[in-house]
C-alpha cells in the first residue's frame, strides 16, 4: 500500500526540487556566458575546512575565510560594543507579571463609565431644547472636519499609568486608570451656529470625542516618568502592551490579528519580553542569552508546550521533528501569529532532520520573532530577511 507523504515531507520535496532547478540554471549560465555564476561552498586547505565564494567576473576569484574571518570578527566586536544603543530597548520588566485578569476588569469598568458619560452628555444636549440637532463626532479637527473613526488608545493609557505608578496594576487601581483614560479620551460639547433658509439663526450641538496618543495630552508627569512612558511605547514593550490590551492596528509589527488568549498569546509575549537579548549558541541556556531554538523553546515552555526536553533547548531540527511527529504542521495559507517557522537547505546535509537549520516565531503581518547572529540577538523583523526560499514548513504546537 502506498504511503501518504506528510505535509513536512511534501514541503521538503518542493524545496529540494527548487534548489536543484536553481543549481541547473547556475551551471547553464557558466557554460553560456563563460564566467562563473554565484556559488558558495567549502574547500580544504592544509586539512582545514574553509569557506569560499566565487563571484561573477574572473574565474577562480576566491574570498577565503582566512581573509573574511578577521574582518567579520572586528565588525562583530564593534557591534557588541555599540549594542546597547543599536539594539531596541527591552520590554519593561513590569509587563511580564502584569495581572491580565485585573487589567481586563479595570478596562471593562472604565470603558463602561466613559460610555455612560458620553450618553449622559448627549442626552443632556437633546433634552435642553436649544439645538436643532445633536451628533457625536470622533477626532474632530479645529475646522469641524472629522474622519468619523474612533481610535483605541488603551496601550497609551496603560503606559502612562505604569510610568506614573511604577508597579503592577490591580483591580483596586480602577479610579486612577479612569482618570488617565478620561484625560486621553476627552469629551466636549461644541456649539455651531447655522443660518436657516428663512434667514434666522439656529444652533447644532456636536459631542466631540478625541482619542489622544501619548504625549498629545498634558499628563503632568515628571521627566523620568515621561522617559519611562516613551520606552513602554517602543519595541517589545509596545508589542506586549498591544497584546495585553487587545489592540488592533494595521501596521506590520503589530499585526491586525492578535490571539486573545491561549498558548500563542503566551508565546508571543515571551518572545517580546526577550527582545534585545544577545545571540549566543554556547550561552543559550544562560539567562539573558538566546539562539534561534532556545528562544522558540522558551516561548513554547511559557505556553505550556514541552518540546521533548524540559531542561535543555533542543536544536531547530529536533523541534521540527517533534512538530512533524505530533502532526502539528500547518499550511502556509493557514499560518497565524504564534506559529513556528522552520528553514532548511536541501543542498547542504547537516545530518539533522530534513536539514533544518533555523526556526522562529511568526508574529503576524509578515514579521517574525527570532534570535539571529545577523541581528545580534532577539528581534522582531520581516520574515523576508531570512531567505524565504528556504522556508520548509510551519507548525502550531499549542494544544498538542
Amino acid at each position: 500500500m502506498r504511503r501518504v507523504r506528510t505535509a513536512a515531507e511534501a514541503a521538503y520535496e518542493r524545496l529540494r526540487k527548487r534548489k536543484e532547478a536553481e543549481t541547473f540554471r547556475a551551471k547553464r549560465a557558466v557554460k553560456e556566458k563563460g564566467r562563473p555564476a554565484r556559488f558558495s561552498g567549502a574547500l580544504k586547505k592544509d586539512g582545514k575546512r574553509m569557506r569560499f565564494k566565487i563571484l561573477p567576473g574572473k574565474a577562480g576569484s576566491v574570498i577565503s575565510a582566512a581573509v573574511a574571518l578577521p574582518i567579520l570578527t572586528a565588525l562583530l566586536l564593534v557591534f557588541l560594543m555599540c549594542g546597547a544603543g543599536a539594539m531596541a530597548a527591552a520590554p519593561d520588566p513590569g509587563l511580564n507579571s502584569l495581572d491580565t485578569e485585573a487589567l481586563e476588569t479595570v478596562k471593562t469598568n472604565v470603558t463602561e463609565s466613559w460610555n455612560t458619560e458620553l450618553r449622559d452628555m448627549r442626552k443632556a444636549a437633546d433634552e435642553s431644547g436649544k439645538y436643532l440637532s445633536v451628533s457625536v463626532q470622533y477626532n474632530e479637527t479645529d475646522t469641524g472636519d472629522t474622519d468619523g473613526s474612533r481610535i483605541s488608545n488603551w496601550d497609551d493609557v496603560l503606559a502612562v499609568w505604569l510610568a506614573e505608578n511604577g508597579r503592577e496594576l490591580t483591580a483596586g487601581d480602577e479610579e486612577s486608570v479612569r482618570d488617565i483614560y478620561f484625560l486621553l479620551n476627552p469629551i466636549e460639547t461644541k456649539e455651531y451656529t447655522e443660518i436657516l433658509p428663512d434667514g434666522t439663526e439656529g444652533k447644532r450641538a456636536v459631542i466631540s470625542v478625541r482619542n489622544l496618543r501619548y504625549p498629545e495630552a498634558d499628563t503632568g508627569m515628571t521627566e523620568e516618568q515621561e522617559k519611562r512612558a516613551e520606552s513602554l511605547l517602543k519595541g517589545g514593550s509596545a508589542y506586549m502592551l498591544r497584546l495585553l490590551c487587545g489592540e488592533e492596528t494595521g501596521t506590520l509589527i503589530y499585526p491586525a490579528y492578535l490571539p486573545a488568549s491561549g498558548g500563542a498569546r503566551a508565546a508571543l509575549m515571551t518572545a517580546a519580553s526577550r527582545e534585545g537579548c544577545p545571540y549566543s549558541n554556547s550561552l543559550r541556556m544562560r539567562e539573558g542569552y538566546d539562539d534561534c531554538s532556545s528562544l522558540v523553546w522558551k516561548c513554547c515552555m511559557a505556553a505550556g508546550v514541552d518540546l521533548g526536553d524540559p531542561d535543555c533547548a533542543p536544536t531547530a531540527a529536533s523541534i521540527a521533528k517533534w512538530c512533524h511527529d505530533k502532526e502539528c504542521i500547518v499550511d502556509e495559507k493557514d499560518i497565524l501569529p504564534g506559529d513556528l517557522v522552520f528553514w532548511a537547505d536541501s543542498k547542504r546535509n547537516n545530518g539533522r532532520f530534513m536539514n533544518v537549520y533555523h526556526t522562529a516565531l511568526y508574529a503576524g503581518g509578515g514579521m517574525i520573532w527570532e534570535a539571529a547572529p545577523s541581528a545580534g540577538g532577539v528581534v522582531c523583523r520581516e520574515i523576508s530577511r531570512q531567505r524565504p526560499r528556504n522556508i520548509l514548513c510551519y507548525a502550531r504546537p499549542y494544544g498538542v
